[in-house]
């Protein structure tokens, strides 16, 4: 980590004839910087990815206007710690494909939605939403 410009400290002496100021400036320095190194030290590390959670679904047989969906060609979990906020996904190849493991989950809980996508890209509405803790 580099510290921002205005907090760089030079340990280098002005000038020959003010060794006693560049002293206390060296020693002022050495103290700033151990408090710094300190701070960074004491400063809280990221959750660390400790779970898992099992999602699985239904294959969809009809498309939502009651035709056969014969071209199904895989699904997307959507997943978030909020259920507004779904930004992780997860692409699962496969018509034939019933469930998967989202893994690397930080404590807290997540939710989840999955939506069938056929061979033309085109995605279906999402599933109810399923929550699951992680300790």
């Amino acid at each position: 980590m580099q510290a921002p410009a205005d907090m760089i400290l030079s340990l280098a002496p002005a000038s020959s004839h003010s060794r006693r100021t560049s002293a206390r400036r060296r020693a002022g320095a050495a103290v700033l910087m151990a408090a710094l190194l300190a701070g960074c030290a004491q400063s809280a590390a990221p959750a660390t990815p400790t779970g898992t959670a099992h999602v699985a679904w239904a294959r969809p047989t009809l498309r939502a206007d009651g035709t056969p969906l014969k071209e199904l060609h895989g699904f997307r979990i959507r997943y978030g710690s909020s259920p507004q906020a779904l930004y992780y996904k997860v692409e699962v190849a496969g018509p034939a494909a019933s469930s998967w493991t989202v893994g690397d989950l930080t404590p807290g809980t997540w939710y989840f939605v999955v939506t069938a996508i056929d061979s033309g890209g085109l995605e279906s509405a999402p599933s109810a939403m399923a929550s699951k803790v992680i300790r």
